[in-house]
């Protein structure tokens, strides 16, 4: 594309690429001025969704005109090419400023009132965004804070539900969807006020406030459970901000703010508090708590087909190391990225930005297990620990557990007496079950309509041996859950599968 022009527009170079547009820098030589480019991806280009997509962003947006908005100037045609053109911004995006680390508090509540207003605008305009996250939240070198990709967006009295799979929900918004968005309900401009109190929660304390690492228990997290108050991130916040937190994270809509004025004045109250009481130092953080990711276990039984078993020890892994409040944990999307690269220890943990590696190794033979372990100083490549354990199944927690243990003393990571029983419970006592369980959990990382089907037979059969399998009876919900809102073409969201999922 660099060098191309279409109409009067010069491609000068890329500024970002994903599955739903590509962004270029481009020169505007009618008006002697630089834009930016919006393109669909020649992969997607003749998908039907994907230009409505790119159509719904540039109808959104144009109805607006406010200064922590991203302007949009046309949208065009050219050479069988529809394109967005918009206001170039030379900046980055809030999801750069804060991987890995809170901001000052002071910056996170200058950023939110801009935010806020921006959004005050569109909702008055009638228009819900639908899809607010730190990605879609650019920052300026001058500190303003502008909205984007209106790609998701609808108008007010549209009765319109979240469709994940042509609208990209599950695969990178979820963990700032709303309920009700996952719930396929009607949205209105509350869904958005929800994704603002996920993006301030994450600005303030450097973490998501709803994380799992498997996603029918980030689901069910987000839906019925309360976060973390921030206090356990960031001690000593104003409560101020704690009581903004609550209103923007209430379940039920109707219990959140009726506008974004009534938050932008709640934020000007907290603003006024810090300003006061001059906190805002007393919020960075003082120290540095130990990271972590664990790297899917190679598989070295005779079975090719025990990947599954695996993957699921490696991720079961993870989710009791995120239960340690004294250190960062990597998401299972981020670590398994790697899985099959042959990229170097020092490399990888660069990318995830963390200091240690923890890989390993699985050998299945009937009811005989071999699990070996290694945890690496990413800055030396360096071994900290590792082991061997050669178990009957029936003692595949019992390892997980020793692994766990093993790491966050290595570490030394102090652990609670919760943290401890947290990390010892045990999912189900009937390791067939177990084995069910993790089938179907790799399915239903697929998410293709008949991966969803036999996640769902797997789960079913882990509960037919386990009544009180929560696991397998949430990843039951999900399934069905997905199937009918991902394909309802095939009528799943009318054949009774969305009361099964209620059941689970």
């Amino acid at each position: 594309m660099i060098g191309r022009t279409f109409l009067h527009y010069r491609i000068d170079s890329q500024l970002a690429a994903g599955g739903m547009g590509e962004v270029y820098l481009a020169t505007d030589t009618k008006l002697d001025r630089q834009v930016a480019l919006k393109l669909l991806p020649e992969t997607v280009s003749e998908h039907p969704k994907a230009r409505e997509r790119l159509i719904r962003e540039a109808r959104a947006a144009s109805k607006l005109n406010h200064p922590n908005i991203l302007t949009i100037y046309a949208e065009e045609e050219a050479e069988g090419q529809d394109l967005i053109v918009m206001e170039y911004v030379a900046g980055a995006t809030l999801r750069e400023l804060i991987e890995g680390q809170s901001l000052k508090i002071g910056d996170a509540v200058e950023i939110a009132l801009q935010v806020a207003e921006g959004l005050q605008a569109a909702h008055s305009a009638g228009v819900i965004h639908r899809d607010i996250k730190p990605a879609n939240i650019v920052i300026t070198p001058e500190g303003r804070a502008k909205i984007m990709d209106f790609g998701l967006a609808t108008w007010r009295g549209v009765r319109e539900q979240t469709e994940p799979s042509d609208e990209g929900l599950v695969s990178g918004t979820i963990a700032y969807a709303s309920p009700e968005q996952l719930q396929a309900r009607d949205l209105d401009h509350r869904t958005d006020l929800w994704s603002f109190g996920v993006v301030l929660y994450e600005m303030l304390t450097g973490h998501q406030p709803f994380v799992e690492e498997h996603l029918t228990a980030l689901v069910y997290s987000i839906v019925r459970e309360a976060p973390p108050p921030i206090a356990h991130h960031r001690s000593n916040t104003p409560p101020e901000f704690q009581h903004i937190i609550d209103r923007c994270l209430a379940k039920k809509h109707t219990d959140r703010y009726d506008s974004a004025t009534e938050l932008i004045a709640d934020l000007k109250r907290a603003r006024k508090v810090l300003e006061s009481a001059g906190l805002d130092a007393a919020y960075l953080p003082t120290e540095r708590r130990p990271s972590i990711a664990v790297l899917p276990f190679a598989n070295l039984s005779a079975d090719v087909e025990q990947e599954y078993f695996c993957e699921g020890v490696a991720e079961d892994i993870i989710s009791a190391l995120t239960k340690v409040q004294g250190l960062h944990v990597a998401s299972r999307t981020s670590a398994f990225a790697f899985k099959g690269k042959g990229e170097d220890i020092r490399e990888i943990g660069q990318k995830l930005n963390v200091e240690t590696l923890l890989e390993g190794s699985v050998r299945k033979a009937g009811n005989k297990l071999r699990i070996t372990a290694q945890l690496i100083n990413v800055a030396d490549g360096y071994h900290l620990w590792s082991d061997r354990f050669d178990r009957d199944m029936e003692d595949v927690f019992a390892i997980q557990d020793e692994i766990a243990a093993s790491i966050t003393q290595a570490l030394q990571v102090i652990l609670s007496e919760d943290e401890k029983r947290a990390i010892a419970r045990v999912p189900t006592a009937d390791v067939r079950a177990y084995d069910y369980y993790l089938r179907g959990r790799q399915f239903f990382h697929q998410r293709r309509r008949k991966s969803l089907l036999f996640a769902r037979q797997m789960f079913e059969r882990a509960i037919e041996l386990d009544s009180g399998y929560a696991l397998a009876h949430a990843g039951v919900a999900a399934s069905c859950s997905f199937l009918a809102h991902l394909y309802p073409r095939h009528g799943y969201s009318s054949d009774g599968t969305i009361a099964h999922a209620d059941e689970s």
